[in-house]
């Protein structure tokens, strides 16, 4: 071997790797040995293999990791309190632009738009608002204004 000639080494064992042994993934090159997932030991190949910075892992252990760093995803943005406090005013959620329903220049979820009294379900054409300045329906405005 010519000197000044640096051998590639394996990241896992930091030892020479030659061309005709080294597997490669994420711009490096790993012996067989090492060429394993760094969570569970499972045994990798070309099509299995995925990397996280410098390490190797197989699919199962590398969802594990990048999903503790994805971005969450609500499904019920009731939980998702909004940053000025100006949120829906029955659950304190932050209101988006596709699910808001403004009733007296109040921002409300289409799902916190219900009766207090009888907890049924309005439109915008059916709702009213009592002294208490809570929502409800028709016949439930009735009793508490009586």
């Amino acid at each position: 071997m010519k000197e000044g000639l640096e051998q590639e080494k394996c990241p896992k064992c930091d030892l020479a790797v030659y061309d005709a042994e080294g597997f490669p993934a994420g711009g490096r090159k790993f012996h067989k040995k090492c060429f394993k997932c760094s969570q569970c030991s499972k045994k990798l190949d070309s099509t299995t293999v995925r990397t996280h910075g410098e390490q190797l892992y197989c699919k199962a252990c590398h969802l594990k990791i990048t999903a503790a760093q994805a971005p969450k995803i609500y499904a019920d943005t009731t939980v998702i309190k909004h940053e000025d406090g100006k949120g829906c005013p029955r659950c304190g959620g932050a209101v988006y632009e596709a699910e808001k329903y403004t009733i007296k220049d109040q921002d409300y979820h289409k799902k916190c738009v219900s009766c207090k009294r009888c907890n049924r379900l309005m439109d915008s054409l059916m709702v009213s608002v009592g002294p208490d300045q809570e929502l409800y329906c028709g016949v439930c405005l009735k009793v508490v204004t009586a």
